[in-house]
């Protein structure tokens, strides 16, 4: 195994490493459905743009977050628990309702006045049986979550960061737009 003391998290939880280069083709497009993990799991710490990476909208009634329909409905159900999803600044937020095919079925524009992480989504795996295979590491199970707390977490391979969102409030992103200075 190639792990290095840099590979585990704060949380002692191994960090899937960066995606692939971006191909000169792709350069400068977005890259909608495909996730850069070490990205995310910044973004989410910072509270940065997931669009442009520059710091996301903040207000008194909290930083900006553009949620899909289904993604809302789900997370509104935990009281905000296990978001993975990224704040945005106000023009991403603009061209990302517009451009992004997931959010163009149907979004959820929120003010969140404090996050909290949580946990991470990964891959958990669990080591071999020593009679059968030692030292093999095996997949356990592909979409998992586990909170900062889970005695599993070492054996996550965690490609993204979970957060709570607190204080929650939707917004009319038409209304927010109006207020700033954003491109029509």
């Amino acid at each position: 195994m190639d792990e290095l003391p840099a590979d585990r998290g704060r949380h002692r939880e191994l960090l899937r490493r960066g995606t692939r280069p971006v191909a000169d083709a792709e350069r400068g497009r977005p890259l909608l459905g495909k996730i850069n993990h070490a990205r995310q799991r910044r973004s989410i710490r910072l509270l940065l743009c997931q669009v442009c990476g520059l710091p996301a909208d903040r207000t008194d009634a909290g930083t900006l977050w553009v949620l899909d329909s289904l993604t809302y409905r789900q997370v509104r159900a935990r009281d905000f628990d296990g978001v993975r999803q990224l704040p945005v600044c106000l023009p991403c937020a603009w061209l990302s309702v517009r451009a992004c095919p997931i959010l163009s079925r149907g979004y959820v524009a929120v003010r969140v006045s404090a996050v909290r992480l949580v946990g991470v989504y990964g891959v958990l795996c669990a080591s071999a049986p020593l009679l059968h295979h030692p030292g093999e590491i095996r997949v356990v199970a592909e979409c998992h979550t586990a909170s900062y707390d889970d005695p599993a977490l070492p054996w996550v391979l965690a490609s993204e960061t979970q957060a709570a969102l607190c204080g929650v409030t939707i917004v009319d992103l038409e209304a927010e737009w109006g207020a700033g200075s954003c491109p029509r």
